[in-house]
């Protein structure tokens, strides 16, 4: 991988619990493999989380938003979440969704059942009807939230993932369509 590119490591089965001794985590970066058409630098060039997520979470980068049949009076969102189980038992829990909109107010939520056998990731895809949404522009930047629970008897894991709702298209004869106006 380059410095540049995004990367996930699972380091479950190495950190120490339950005793006295501290974990420590090094992270070594090593360029020389990659020098071979151009030097780009060594290093690491964004930034470096440590994720820790109970055993039924959502997966790393498992969220993806989109929305279609957009109008000024309405659009669908789908949110699609990806779900993993690594519990030694199978899971059964509430996966609710709430839009949230740039002003901090719930402007849609979704709920469903779901009952994820042991060991086991799933994809689900949750989706619900916006009114009046307030469209993405270039001189208007305007973002949602899909803020996502995972929910047994408490929450588990939650999840956000900001998404701007907007169209485009392209027309032969008369060019690029963004917001259904010509660009």
């Amino acid at each position: 991988t380059s410095g540049y590119t995004s990367f996930a490591y699972d380091i479950t089965d190495y950190v120490r619990t339950g005793n006295r001794i501290p974990n420590g985590l090094r992270v070594r970066v090593d360029a020389r493999r990659h020098e071979e058409d151009m030097y780009e630098g060594c290093g690491i060039y964004r930034h470096v989380w440590l994720v820790v997520t109970n055993k039924l979470h959502i997966a790393n980068w498992g969220t993806f938003v989109y929305a279609t049949d957009i109008k000024k009076s309405g659009a669908l969102v789908h949110v699609k979440i990806k779900i993993k189980n690594e519990y030694k038992e199978d899971k059964t829990f509430q996966l609710i969704t709430k839009i949230v909109d740039a002003g901090g107010k719930i402007v849609a939520e979704m709920r469903r059942e779901v009952s994820l056998p042991v060991g086991k990731e799933i994809e689900i895809e949750q989706s619900t009807q916006l009114k009046n949404p307030h469209l993405w522009e270039l001189d208007d930047p305007y973002l949602y939230k899909a803020c996502t629970l995972i929910q047994t008897e408490k929450v588990v894991d939650a999840g956000e993932t900001k998404f701007g709702i907007r169209t485009f298209r392209f027309d032969a004869n008369k060019g690029f369509f963004f917001n259904c106006r010509p660009f």
